[in-house]
């Protein structure tokens, strides 16, 4: 069988991979895809998932 390169993702990661993709392109601010992806800056000046 050939092998198609083909992967399988839920939804919330095929968004999350639509939003990165946008942001490296720069169709989409770096502030707004974290908004997107629920991401808050943190005091060691990296980044964190909000609520966690």
């Amino acid at each position: 069988m050939k092998d198609r390169g083909l992967i399988t993702m839920s939804l919330r990661e095929a968004n999350c991979f639509k939003v990165i993709q946008a942001t490296v392109k720069g169709l989409l601010p770096q502030w707004r895809a974290a908004d997107r992806l629920n991401l808050r800056r943190v005091k060691s000046g990296g980044w964190s998932t909000a609520g966690v």
